[in-house]
């Protein structure tokens, strides 16, 4: 027999569980819908970045190689309420796939390398919540050449980045710019074949020569890599000041007082001797513009390579002897201008005896009507550049200290560069001493370079400093020598004297 009450509670349990059912049941039609709707979103995202991303080539397409090579693009586009952005990209990649931006290229190399073209599409859902869309492709370049311009500093730490070099065509004017990469090269892909005039022109920047306009001719052949290296630093300044050494000094010494001299070379190993000149003669030099070589300045007076040191037959002066006369040129050296100085030997010579003074033993010095010169020997050289040079019989200064010689005339007649100031200076170097004696009639005697004669003759050598050891002095020469006759002035100039 069934209670009723048993089967109103039957009722009430079925109640519950079918609306239990009927929960799950809308629960999980109402997931899917939301499913649905968000995989229709992405797709609908994606679709839509795929269509621009292939828009964006096939507009890429419509541009010349050249405008591909530089390309670098971002855009953004509007679909509906949500905006896209397009960043339209090109990279240079080789036969395998490899990047190469960053190059200094192979001469000769055959030219395989490609150009790829990428559209990238994103917004607030592609690219973060569902990949980005990329769209990539290969271009091949024209039939055309390559050119790799590689720039060298001083030293190879020094590398020039983000130099401009211009390629201009020779024959149609065609001009390209590219900037030194982080290797100092300038690429030049896929550039018209043909002679080419490679230029640098960047301030504060120098060649060898040195100049800051530098050019050079290249060559771009059908289809392969050209590669031409050109120098360029970051210009130096110098201050070279000149010294003249005591007569009878030698090195080191610190008994030196101020040069007056018009050119000064330098002998850095990179290049052929260089002078430098001043207006009028002077003790200090300012050398601007500079190339910054690997290997050091190395200063000297004088104009002719054969007036260094090193030349006059001391091969290790720049490295022991006299070091304060090297520069290594430093762009990023804390002390500008870099500085040097130079030392000069002095003559250590006078004037004792005229044409009318018979065969003294004894100095006489009667040198008033005296003309004299200094003729650089050069041998199997040239100096074209050093002229004789006038000296004038002068008084020894008190401010030069103590006279090297000791006798009743030691103050008379010492030889010195004529013009203002006490200056015995001369470069380096073998000198015949000319001597005229303007009285009427005029006479002429000169150094015979004949060290082994009676009385001996020979040249004067300024190189002497440079050799003795510290301490020795280099004796007084008195010309002409004693004992020597009347006889052997005479009345025309010989051994290129000046008449």
């Amino acid at each position: 027999m069934n209670h009723p009450r048993n089967q109103d509670g039957f009722a009430l349990i079925e109640v519950i569980v079918s609306a239990a059912v009927l929960a799950l049941i809308a629960l999980a039609v109402l997931s899917g819908i939301d499913g649905a709707t968000a995989s229709t979103a992405r797709e609908r995202a994606r679709a839509v970045a795929a269509s621009l991303a292939e828009q964006d080539q096939e507009r890429l397409r419509g541009y010349r190689f050249e405008e591909l090579s530089r390309l670098n693009e971002e855009s953004t586009k509007s679909v509906g309420d949500v905006t896209y952005t397009v960043k339209s990209e090109a990279g240079w990649v080789s036969d395998a796939g490899q990047v190469v931006d960053e190059t200094c290229g192979a001469a000769g190399a055959k030219q395989s390398e490609y150009l790829r073209i990428v559209s990238t599409v994103t917004s607030k859902l592609v690219g973060t919540r569902i990949p980005a869309v990329k769209i990539e492709s290969l271009v091949s370049p024209p039939v055309s050449g390559s050119l790799v311009v590689k720039l060298e500093g001083g030293v190879p730490s020094r590398v020039p980045v983000g130099i401009t070099v211009t390629a201009i065509a020779k024959t149609t004017g065609r001009t390209y710019a590219v900037q030194t990469n982080s290797l100092g090269c300038a690429v030049f892909r896929t550039i018209e074949t043909g002679d080419y005039t490679i230029r640098l022109n960047t301030p504060g920047w120098v060649d060898k020569k040195p100049q800051q306009l530098s050019e050079k001719s290249a060559t771009v052949n059908s289809a392969l890599m050209s590669v031409v290296t050109m120098p360029y630093d970051r210009a130096i300044k110098m201050r070279v000041s000149v010294k003249t050494l005591r007569p009878g000094a030698a090195f080191p010494s610190s008994n030196t007082y101020d040069s007056k001299i018009k050119t000064i070379s330098d002998s850095a190993a990179d290049v052929d001797t260089r002078p430098y000149s001043l207006t009028a003669p002077g003790s200090t030099f300012d050398i601007q513009g500079a190339f910054p070589f690997g290997s050091a300045y190395s200063f000297f007076t004088g104009p002719c390579g054969l007036q260094s040191p090193v030349k006059a037959g001391n091969p290790n002066y720049f490295s022991t002897t006299n070091t304060a006369a090297t520069i290594l040129g430093d762009p990023d050296s804390v002390q500008k201008p870099q500085l040097a100085t130079v030392y000069q030997p002095a003559l250590n010579a006078r004037i004792r005896a005229s044409s009318t003074s018979g065969n003294p033993t004894q100095s006489t010095f009667d040198a008033t009507n005296f003309v004299v010169h200094a003729v650089l020997q050069t041998g199997s050289d040239t100096c074209a550049d050093f002229p004789p040079v006038q000296l004038q019989p002068t008084t020894w200064p008190s401010a030069w200290g103590a006279n090297p010689l000791n006798d009743a005339n030691k103050n008379r007649n010492w030889l010195v560069q004529s013009g203002g100031g006490f200056d015995p200076g001369l470069p380096f170097g073998t000198y015949r001493i000319c001597i005229k004696d303007t009285a009427n009639p005029k006479k002429y005697w000169s150094t015979a370079g004949t060290p082994n004669s009676n009385p001996a003759n020979p040249h004067y050598d300024n190189t002497k400093p440079a050799k003795v050891t510290a301490g020795s002095v280099q004796g007084t020469v008195e010309l002409p020598p004693v004992n020597t006759p009347t006889n052997t002035w005479t009345t025309t100039p010989s051994g290129g004297c000046p008449a």
